[in-house]
């Protein structure tokens, strides 16, 4: 085996079954097609899959430092088009059209700078012409592990709180870790339902 061979490797949705020269790779994708792939699209993520991911729901897959939560499709422009409801690995969620992501254009909300898309990006993650929703990312002062939970050491209670386009919202201060985790995460399916419905009014959280 060549020392950069790729076969036998998966990269996406797809499994590197030979070599076929030319820098390229007959690669079979999970729905079951075949295609011919360059070794570096491989390598770099450029080609993830034969094509068949652009109609495929993504839902939970990872690309880059974003995790996509949900597909929501609407009209732009006339047209309709596909986006995804992501959460980056800085626990920003950002609303960012499907192929900008598949494509790797946008691989995370921003906090990259090797983003190439940052035009593009900046527009899209713009909702109703809101800066985009920052729930809040991990600060070293956090004892719980938990986004959006720590220990207020003044009442002896955790605390939870969450962000949404620029305001903090606190969610309460409760005795156990779990029912502060709870209301966080119930939260969190608040901001995700205002973005993927395109709701404008003042959210209202569960406590």
């Amino acid at each position: 085996m060549k020392r950069n061979d790729l076969t036998g490797r998966t990269f996406d949705l797809l499994y590197a079954e030979q070599y076929i020269g030319r820098n390229k790779y007959l690669c079979r994708c999970e729905c079951g097609n075949t295609c011919e792939v360059f070794a570096e699209n491989l390598r770099s993520g450029h080609t993830k899959s034969c094509g068949c991911i652009k109609h495929t729901n993504v839902t939970d897959r990872q690309f880059g430092k974003l995790t996509v939560l949900s597909e929501k499709t609407k009209t732009v422009s006339g047209r309709k088009r596909t986006f995804l409801i992501c959460r980056c690995a800085c626990d920003t969620v950002i609303e960012v059209r499907k192929d900008s992501v598949i494509s790797g254009q946008t691989t995370s909300c921003g906090c990259v700078n090797k983003d190439r898309d940052i035009p593009q990006r900046m527009l899209e993650t713009f909702i109703d012409g809101s800066q985009p929703i920052k729930i809040g990312a991990m600060t070293a002062a956090n004892k719980s592990g938990i986004v959006g939970v720590n220990w207020d050491k003044s009442r002896q209670k955790w605390q939870a709180s969450i962000r949404y386009k620029g305001k903090k919202y606190n969610l309460g201060r409760y005795d156990r870790l779990e029912d502060a985790t709870k209301v966080r995460a119930k939260a969190e399916e608040v901001v995700k339902a205002h973005i993927e419905n395109g709701i404008t009014g003042e959210p209202v959280f569960p406590k």
